[in-house]
């Protein structure tokens, strides 16, 4: 079998690599990020009293959002969203690369290539929760920018810039409010097989190219992407949907005690189908990152005399 060595590919260009590709395939589907959580909040916005009428489709979103806000407001929260993905990636390839190389030291046969994606993958997923429980409220201001909507009602934002949601969420629920769903994500970090996909896609790619015939092909490496991408955020999907009502509910005389009471107040509400509100523009989302995050690791790669 092909064996592989356990540290990244080029070092401290790989994780380079993922900081750029990773950054550059989120903010180009960004747009479709917002678009995502608002239909999937906007129950919780209408119990607030921020809007009066739910979104008919996602194209009714979008109209809604252009027309209120602006199209510049579609990257609103994109700025936390910037510093999540990169800070990220950089804390988790470091402490991945430390794991590895405590374990080789007590190895010395080299890995087969199921046995090397096995232990990049658990290795990955150890760093990835180490790295979320630092950086989670990034994501929590993130998702409250989101979802700070203008309305005719409402011609103002209330979070102004991506500190606010943070220092109110403390004063309200203490230090552990921007921490609301923090256990929900950890859920889904663990049943999520491909935890981040710009690492897990640079990481496999090597291993497309030498074993499946066309493998450098940019139609391989697009549907590798969009592969990794898409399959394990779909099955947990109904999480990431719990996880941002208990987040926009932080702080409001409707705030959800848990994630448990969420999702039985969301199905008995509203059914099943609440669970995978918001489906559509995630579908368009993971087809618009998966093409950025190929295009932008075949340019660096081609950049790099084809590392």
């Amino acid at each position: 079998s092909l064996s592989l060595s356990l540290s990244m590919p080029e070092g401290g260009s790989f994780q380079l690599r993922v900081n750029y590709v990773g950054a550059f395939g989120n903010l180009a589907a960004f747009p479709f990020e917002r678009i995502k959580v608002l239909m999937q909040c906007q129950r919780e916005l209408i119990r607030q009293d921020v809007k009066r009428t739910p979104y008919r489709s996602m194209t009714h979103c979008l109209q809604a959002v252009l027309h209120n806000e602006g199209w510049r407001a579609l990257f609103r929260g994109a700025t936390p969203n910037l510093l999540f993905n990169l800070s990220s990636h950089s804390v988790q390839y470091t402490l991945a690369a430390w794991f590895r190389q405590l374990r080789t030291q007590r190895r010395l046969d080299p890995l087969s290539t199921r046995d090397w994606v096995v232990e990049n993958m658990a290795t990955g997923m150890t760093a990835a929760l180490l790295t979320v429980g630092v950086l989670y409220p990034l994501h929590y201001a993130q998702t409250r920018l989101m979802c700070d909507v203008l309305t005719p009602r409402n011609p103002l934002y209330v979070h102004q810039h991506w500190l606010h949601p943070l220092r109110d969420a403390v004063r309200k629920d203490g230090v552990l409010g921007p921490y609301r769903g923090f256990a929900v994500t950890c859920l889904s970090y663990m049943l999520k097989p491909h935890l981040h996909l710009p690492g897990l896609y640079l990481a496999l790619q090597p291993v497309l190219v030498r074993r499946v015939p066309g493998g450098n092909s940019w139609l391989a490496g697009y549907l590798l992407a969009w592969a990794v991408s898409t399959f394990g955020t779909v099955l947990t999907y109904p999480l990431d949907v719990v996880r941002h009502r208990l987040i926009v509910s932080t702080g409001t005389p409707h705030r959800h005690r848990g994630a448990l009471e969420c999702a039985a107040s969301m199905y008995k509400a509203e059914g099943v189908a609440a669970f995978v509100t918001g489906m559509t523009p995630f579908l368009i989302r993971s087809f618009v990152a998966a093409v950025a995050i190929v295009t932008a690791e075949r340019v660096l790669r081609g950049r790099s005399g084809g590392g």
